[in-house]
């Protein structure tokens, strides 16, 4: 049984271009595919400041049988990183800090390796440092089991390298955020949760949100998250005990986010320039463009400008979006990791303006310039495989269908044409362009550079590869086994299927690319890269 569990409406939107909301409002429609009895979403519509629309619908826990109301608390996940980066510009504003200083004035434990990052580039995720969550997998720490922010910092602090250099690549990063967090707390002396409290949630009147940053956690009417069991079975409550803020953490609710994001059309907390600042992107070291600013995507939907975050965490999925040339902004907040946030938020406008999205085309920008200057070969030329660059990226293009598909390991990302010469794709908003050039080469952006076609491979025994390895700079092991002729990677509780790519690489699924020498692997993933291993047992 579907159920409209609570609703505001008004009579009309004002506006021609608008669908008129006179009777049941066909907002519903975009959730029609939630039941009362399985884990749903809240979600709103807000135009020129009015809520126009607001509702729940599914269970907000399981156990209880507690419905979604309009009102009912989620935890945001990453939506979070706009109360980060705003809390970071009002201390900027204040004079306590400056987006230009060293991440190291504020965190002098950080290694030299982070000597070159600065507080901005933090912020845009183009600082270069491998992923604390990957790094606390790797070190067997569970959701279940309590990780602190603090732990989080030791991890980074016993790393011994980047990704890149600052500021040469776009890599959507939680360490930076969490680090944010820490720069908080040591440029305010108030830990992000009460500065936040102080300084952006009472301000704007949001009474019911704040930053969970120890468990167990006592707030009332806040829903659970939940994740399919796997194999069919029924879904499962996530029990997640991670602390780390900055990147995460805000609970919150619709109407709550409604006055967050008005602020962000009047700033009357903070001021016009500041909330102006934080939709700000940043290019490259090579002049690409950036398309994130801080804490906000900066991207286009309908040829509109959209300023938006999605999120996903413990079996919550989020997003929040604002189209200031409409006024217009929409929230969606699900309890379930296959909630479809993001679709259910463009849907909603796509429901507001009465018609359905044309195609995305429009919203996709030129090719940056590091793609427009080289020579280019016709798309005709193009040969699915592995390829490599100097740097040691790899990738796999392959055939889908008459088009193709880019795989950057572990994301698959289909590719569209632009022109006879370039393909696209879509990587959550930041586009990947991908060129044919001469001698049956292809380049990319982000990072700029051109990759060769790799011979395939295979292992001739793969007797060789079996063994426990582990990680060189913290705490941290991956076992490579055989099962039936094929290799299988395992951390924690977690095994990867092996396949082979090209000389001494495996792909391992969403885990990255597992390559070996003498003695030891590295691991590189879309969020860490050139993480070394020592190989210290063998069967």
């Amino acid at each position: 049984m579907r159920r409209l569990l609570t609703a505001v409406l008004i009579s009309t939107l004002g506006a021609a271009s608008l669908v008129r909301a006179d009777g049941p409002a066909p907002f519903s429609k975009v959730f029609e595919d939630i039941s009362a009895d399985q884990p749903g979403c809240a979600a709103g519509v807000m135009r020129g400041g009015k809520v126009i629309w607001s509702a729940g619908y599914g269970a907000a826990d399981l156990a209880t049988g507690a419905a979604i109301q309009a009102d009912t608390l989620f935890n945001l996940a990453s939506v979070s990183k706009q109360f980060t980066g705003f809390a970071i510009l009002q201390l900027q504003a204040q004079g306590r800090l400056s987006l230009e200083d060293p991440v190291r004035r504020f965190l002098p434990e950080l290694p030299a390796y982070a000597q070159g990052i600065r507080i901005r580039h933090l912020l845009h995720h183009t600082s270069g440092l491998q992923d604390y969550m990957l790094l606390a997998e790797l070190a067997g720490i569970p959701l279940s089991q309590r990780f602190t922010q603090q732990q989080a910092l030791d991890l980074l602090v016993r790393q011994n390298s980047l990704m890149f250099p600052p500021g040469s690549e776009f890599s959507y990063s939680n360490s930076g955020y969490v680090l944010l967090s820490s720069i908080v707390e040591r440029a305010s002396g108030l830990s992000l949760k009460h500065y936040s409290r102080a300084n952006i949630f009472l301000p704007l009147g949001m009474d019911h949100s704040s930053i969970v940053d120890q468990y167990p956690v006592q707030l009332p009417n806040l829903a659970r998250g939940y994740e399919p069991g796997g194999q069919g079975k029924a879904q499962v409550a996530v029990d997640a005990r991670w602390e780390q803020t900055g990147d995460g953490q805000v609970h919150s609710n619709v109407a709550d986010l409604m006055r967050w994001l008005r602020n962000l059309s009047t700033g009357r907390v903070g001021g016009k320039a500041l909330v102006e600042n934080m939709r700000l992107t940043e290019p490259l070291n090579d002049g690409d463009p950036g398309y994130y600013g801080m804490g906000l995507a900066n991207r286009s939907y309908r040829g509109l400008q959209e300023l938006s975050h999605s999120g996903g965490w413990a079996g919550f999925n989020t997003d929040v979006a604002w189209y200031p040339k409409l006024d217009v902004a929409t929230v969606v907040l699900c309890n379930r990791d296959d909630g479809r946030a993001s679709e259910r938020g463009r849907q909603l406008l796509d429901t507001l303006l009465g018609s359905p999205a044309p195609s995305g085309e429009a919203d996709i920008p030129p090719p940056p310039p590091s793609i427009r200057v080289l020579p280019k070969a016709s798309l005709k030329t193009l040969v699915a495989g592995t390829y490599l660059d100097d740097g040691g990226h790899q990738l796999q293009l392959r055939r889908s269908g008459k088009g193709w598909s880019l795989e950057t390991f572990p994301d698959v990302l289909p590719l569209t044409r632009q022109s006879d010469e370039v393909l696209v794709a879509d990587n959550d908003g930041t586009p990947i362009y991908l060129a044919a050039t001469s001698g049956g080469r292809i380049a990319l952006n982000n990072p700029a550079s051109t990759y060769a076609l790799a011979p395939p491979w295979k292992p001739d025994d793969i007797r060789p590869y079996v063994g426990l390895y582990t990680l060189e700079t913290s705490p941290g092991q991956l076992k490579v086994h055989a099962r039936q002729g094929k290799l299988y990677v395992r951390i924690g509780l977690y095994t990867y299927p092996m396949q082979p790519l090209t000389a001494e690489r495996f792909s391992a699924g969403e885990l990255g690319v597992l390559s070996f020498a003498e003695q030891g692997a590295v691991l590189t993933s879309s969020v860490a890269r050139n993480l070394r291993f020592g190989k210290v047992f063998a069967p």
